[in-house]
C-alpha cells in the first residue's frame, strides 16, 4: 500500500504538482490521513477498473489550483482531496450502475451525503441567510403545470423523483405534455422529454396543440384558431390549419423562455445505464446554459426492450428507476450539483385499476409489479380517465404520496381538454357517479400501448 501511495504521489511529482523533497513530509504527516484514505479508494478503485481516478484530474491541470508552480501547499491539497473525492465518486458510482451493485451505490450516495452533512456543521447563522437570499431569485423546483396538483403538491424539487401513473390509455402523456409545456414554454427551463413509444414529431405536435389551447380566444372566432393533434398526426390539416402551425411554430421559436429536447429510442443506445447517461450529456452540450432541468421518462415499462438477458423485467426496471433516482440527484456542475426534477410515467397494474374504478380511489399498490417505483418516489400522482369521462372534459387525479407534504385521501375530478392535451384550469361538462364508472370500466384485457392522447 505505501508504495503505491509513492507511485501515485510520484505521478504528482511528475507533473511538477509536488516538489520532490516534500514527499517525505507528505507520507509522514498525519494531517494528510483524509487524503491518504482517499487514496486508499483510489486505489481499490483501480483494482476495479485497472485505471487510477488522480490521472484525469492531473491531465486537466491541477497547477491552476497552486499559487506558485510546483509547491504542494495546503490549499492544493485540501483541492486535490476534494476533486479526488468527486471524481471517484463519479467513477465508482457509474461502475456500480452498470455492474448492477445496487447496495454499493446506495453506499457512495450515503457517503457523499455525509460529507455535505460535514459541511453543514460549520455552517452559520449569518451562511443560511446568505444562501436564502441567494435561493429566493433562484428555481428550487417546478409544478406539473396542472394547478388543482400544484395546489397540492406546492412544488416537485429539484433532486426527486415523480411517478405520474395510470392505466393505459388514461392521460399519462398528455399531463407529461402540460409539464414539459409548462416549464419550457412559460418557466424557462430546459426540459428533456424521453419518448419511448411514438416519433419525435408526434411529441413536438402535441406541443404545438397545447400551444395553441393557451393562445385560443374562444370570444374572438377564428382569433388563435386551436390545432388539434390528431388532425396533424394523420396529415388531415385544411390550408387554415397548416398556416396556423407554421404561426404556432414562429410563436414557440419567438416567445419560449426556455428549451425542449425530446429523445426517443434511437438515441438511446443499447439503453444502458451508461448509454442514458450518456443521452443526457450529448442534450446538455446542446442546451444553450448546459444545465438539465427536468427529464421525463414516457413510460417506464417500454424500456423493458431493452433488458439484457442475464437480468429479469423486474429486475431491470427497478434497477432502472434506482438509476434515474440516484443520477437526479447527482447531475450537473461543480461540487454540489442542482441535479434535475425526475419525472417518470409508469402504468398500473390490473388490481389497481379495478381499486380505482370501483372506490374512486387509489394507492401504492397499485405500483407494485415495479416497487422501486414507490420507494424512490418523492411524490405519486394517479390519473384515472374512461372514453365517457373524457368526452365530459374530466380527468380523476389523487396524489398518494407527497414526502414533503399533505396528499389526498381520494380522487378528484380535473377538467381535460384530450383534443390539445391540456389538463387543469378549466369546465367539465357533467358529474359522473361512481356507481356508473362500474359499468363504464371495462377491466378485461389491459393493452400495452401508450396513450393516444
Amino acid at each position: 500500500m505505501r508504495q503505491e501511495l509513492v507511485n501515485i504521489l510520484g505521478n504528482l511529482i511528475s507533473h511538477n504538482v509536488v516538489e520532490v523533497q516534500e514527499l517525505g513530509q507528505l507520507m509522514a504527516d498525519t494531517t494528510l490521513e483524509p487524503f491518504r484514505r482517499n487514496v486508499d479508494k483510489a486505489i481499490d478503485f483501480h483494482d476495479m477498473t485497472g485505471k487510477w481516478p488522480e490521472f484525469g484530474v492531473v491531465s486537466k491541470g491541477l497547477t491552476g489550483f497552486v499559487p506558485e508552480p510546483g509547491k504542494g501547499t495546503p490549499d492544493f491539497l485540501t483541492q486535490l482531496k476534494l476533486d479526488l473525492q468527486e471524481e471517484y465518486f463519479r467513477d465508482a458510482a457509474l461502475a456500480a450502475a452498470n455492474s448492477g451493485k445496487w447496495d454499493f451505490l446506495e453506499e457512495l450516495v450515503f457517503k457523499k451525503n455525509q460529507v455535505a452533512a460535514r459541511k453543514f456543521i460549520s455552517y452559520g447563522v449569518s451562511d443560511s441567510v446568505e444562501e436564502y437570499k441567494r435561493m429566493e431569485g433562484q428555481v428550487n423546483g417546478i409544478q406539473l403545470g396542472v394547478p388543482e396538483l400544484d395546489e397540492v403538491l406546492r412544488a416537485v424539487s429539484f433532486k426527486s423523483t415523480c411517478i405520474i401513473a395510470a392505466p393505459p390509455s388514461m392521460m399519462k402523456t398528455s399531463c407529461a405534455i402540460s409539464a414539459a409545456f409548462h416549464n419550457a414554454f412559460h418557466e424557462g427551463l430546459n426540459v428533456v422529454y424521453v419518448t419511448m413509444e411514438v416519433p419525435k414529431r408526434n411529441i413536438w405536435w402535441q406541443m404545438l396543440s397545447r400551444l395553441s389551447a393557451d393562445l385560443h380566444n374562444p370570444n374572438k372566432p377564428g382569433y388563435g384558431d386551436r390545432l388539434i393533434a390528431e388532425e396533424v398526426k394523420k396529415v388531415l390539416l385544411d390550408e387554415q390549419g397548416k398556416d396556423r402551425l407554421e404561426e404556432l411554430e414562429a410563436h414557440w421559436k419567438e416567445h419560449a423562455k426556455g428549451s425542449l429536447e425530446i429523445v426517443d429510442q434511437g438515441d438511446l443506445g443499447d439503453g444502458s445505464y451508461k448509454s442514458l447517461l450518456l443521452m443526457l450529456n450529448s442534450v446538455s452540450d446542446v442546451i444553450a446554459d448546459g444545465e438539465i432541468d427536468v427529464v421525463i421518462w414516457d413510460y417506464i415499462q417500454l424500456f423493458r426492450f431493452f433488458r439484457p438477458n442475464n437480468k429479469t423485467e423486474a429486475e431491470y426496471l427497478n434497477g432502472l428507476v434506482r438509476y434515474t433516482d440516484s443520477l437526479c440527484k447527482t447531475y450537473g456542475k461543480g461540487d454540489n450539483p442542482k441535479g434535475f426534477v425526475n419525472v417518470i410515467l409508469s402504468q398500473v397494474n390490473r388490481q389497481g385499476q379495478l381499486k380505482i374504478a370501483r372506490r374512486n380511489q387509489a394507492d401504492l399498490t397499485l405500483l407494485a409489479e415495479i416497487n422501486e417505483l414507490e420507494r424512490s418516489a418523492n411524490s405519486v400522482v394517479v390519473l384515472y380517465s374512461d372514453e365517457a369521462m373524457r368526452l365530459d372534459n374530466q380527468l380523476n387525479a389523487q396524489v398518494v404520496k407527497h414526502r414533503d407534504g399533505k396528499v389526498m385521501e381520494e380522487m378528484e375530478a380535473i377538467f381535460v381538454d384530450p383534443a390539445v392535451s391540456k389538463v387543469g384550469t378549466g369546465t367539465i361538462k357533467t358529474e359522473v357517479s361512481l356507481s356508473s364508472l362500474d359499468g363504464l370500466v371495462e377491466l378485461g384485457g389491459v393493452g400495452e400501448d401508450g396513450d393516444p392522447f
